[in-house]
């Protein structure tokens, strides 16, 4: 069974639209299933930043560039 992971991210956010590609290839890298959610359909939940990956837990975007980097 694949991991699930959501990406949370913003509409009109620059990190957001410039991360996705690199979350969604490192995804697949590792097995992961990508669900990409935007923020404006999660408002109610409680997310302090975008972009934001949420997995086995929360993780803000300098966990997400960690990961794309392999520091992780």
């Amino acid at each position: 069974m694949k991991d699930i992971a959501q990406y949370i991210y913003g509409e009109d956010c620059s990190k957001c639209k410039f991360l996705e590609p690199h979350v969604e290839k490192r995804a697949e890298e590792m097995g992961i299933q990508l669900e990409k959610i935007p923020y404006s359909e999660v408002k109610d939940m409680e997310i302090t930043s975008i972009p934001m990956l949420l997995w086995d837990k929360a993780y803000d975007y300098d966990w997400i560039i960690a990961l794309i980097n392999d520091k992780n």
